[in-house]
């Protein structure tokens, strides 16, 4: 799959922590170089594991986050209290879908995006165009068919929005209450 998309800031910008922590230990391991040149090896080693660690961690977190705000979008609207949020989410997955989808494809999600990416730097090939069915794949082991899916996926999308628009609409009306005494 070739990137297209929102470019991806380079994961030690995002895991700038961690790599606050491991950059005084490359340095110091750098000038050791300097009295001992067995020592840089090591070191490109030791900065080569931080940054396969980075983009592991950074795989972990996407397929995490991203399966969660699938779930949400399709049950939030369950919850009154998440309905709001569910609607907002859903309209931004849809803007995500059509608006930015007429530049970059019907579908186009900028998290499936940048997560492919981190996966070609850890060496994936052969990536689906569909990340449900990616997940689908990974979790289960089992290829589907991608359009199937995709259709499954955009029947799915409309239903969850159909649901939070009627009950996060209904949720705002003002309950009428009429009691009769006599």
């Amino acid at each position: 799959m070739q990137n297209t998309g929102i470019p991806l800031p380079e994961p030690f910008l995002i895991f700038g922590c961690f790599y606050a922590v491991c950059f005084p230990v490359s340095f110091i391991f750098y000038n050791l170089t300097k009295l001992n040149s067995s020592l840089s090896l090591f070191t490109i080693h030791f900065s080569f594991l931080v940054f396969r660690f980075m983009l592991k961690l950074l795989d972990f977190f996407f397929v995490g986050f991203h399966t969660l705000l699938i779930f949400f979008n399709l049950f939030g609207w369950i919850f009154r209290k998440t309905r709001k949020l569910n609607l907002i989410t859903l309209l931004l997955t849809g803007s995500s879908w059509f608006v930015l989808g007429l530049f970059y494809g019907i579908g186009y999600c900028p998290l499936t995006d940048w997560h492919f990416s981190i996966l070609e730097k850890l060496g994936e090939t052969n990536l689906p165009s569909s990340y449900i069915v990616y997940l689908l794949a990974r979790f289960t082991g089992i290829v589907f068919c991608e359009t199937t899916v995709d259709k499954l996926t955009f029947l799915f999308y409309f239903c969850a929005m159909a649901f939070s628009v009627i009950f996060t609409i209904k949720q705002g009306k003002p309950k009428i209450t009429t009691s009769i005494r006599g």
